[in-house]
């Protein structure tokens, strides 16, 4: 440190000392003056003093509060806005695959773009569920296994951390959402797990 920092650390600490030292002979005095008057009209000083002292409390307390609301709720619009266009990225690409649906697919080079910029939002803004839920689908994305239960996993995270509620949603529903027959789902699922007992099978013998 230098000698400035040392100088601006030592007044600091001067000028708190003063202060605690100003308080202290100021809450000594208005004692020594409560204990002399009457004691109906102290009790009344002491009492308007809670009231201001407990209205202004109040006060604050419920300015903090609207503050910390506020930043939720902006916080919470930008998720909102992340993981929609999350999602309308996802319905591209699956409705790319789809010649009934007008709608363009991304190309290789700005599916790779958007990725880059959609984990860099996910640091700074999403839970650490929906960045956990994230690493598990690419995981899943590499070596095709549950990659249905990794897709579900992150659309509920991603509706958990915008803080709306996942009861009910335990049957790969919004996987189906994305699905014209939603049944697809639980065929495809039996039919990993016969190609898996298979493969088991044929290792073995």
């Amino acid at each position: 440190m230098t000698k400035e920092d040392w100088f601006w650390g030592l007044l600091g600490l001067v000028l708190i000392g003063l202060g605690l030292y100003a308080a202290y002979e100021f809450l000594s005095f208005f004692i020594v003056k409560l204990n002399s008057l009457n004691p109906n009209v102290a009790a009344a000083i002491i009492g308007g003093m809670a009231t201001v002292l407990a209205g202004t409390l109040a006060v604050l307390l419920t300015q903090h509060q609207a503050r910390k609301r506020a930043a939720e709720d902006s916080h919470r619009d930008k998720k909102v806005e992340i993981y929609k266009k999350f999602l309308e990225t996802v319905s591209r690409m699956m409705a790319g695959e789809n010649k009934d649906v007008p709608i363009k697919a991304l190309s290789q080079k700005e599916l790779i773009k958007y990725m880059v910029e959609f984990k860099t939002e996910l640091i700074l803004w999403a839970s650490p569920q929906v960045i956990k839920s994230q690493l598990d689908f690419e995981k899943s994305s590499k070596t095709g296994e549950d990659i249905f239960t990794a897709v579900n996993n992150l659309h509920l995270a991603i509706r958990a951390d915008i803080g709306l509620s996942n009861r009910g949603l335990s049957d790969y529903e919004l996987v189906k959402m994305y699905l014209k027959d939603p049944d697809e789902v639980n065929n495809l699922k039996s039919s990993n797990k016969s190609s898996k007992k298979d493969a088991k099978s044929g290792a073995s013998s």
